[in-house]
């Protein structure tokens, strides 16, 4: 497949098509962004994260 930036766009992933017809691929990655977010964020992500870390390092959540 080659890649063609003036039919698929710049927006990430640059020169790919999008995966829908309906939906931009600025709406996907901006979807993709809060998945993730929502997935690291979560207390036992945070947990795993600062296990092995010294007390005064320890970053808390708001």
């Amino acid at each position: 497949m080659r890649l063609d930036m003036w039919r698929f766009g710049s927006a990430e992933p640059a020169s790919m098509p999008t995966l829908s017809e309906h939906v931009p691929k600025d709406e996907l990655n901006r979807l993709v962004a809060l998945i993730e977010a929502e997935f690291y964020f979560r207390a036992e992500m945070h947990r795993e994260f600062v296990k092995d870390r010294a007390p005064e390092a320890d970053l808390r959540f708001l």
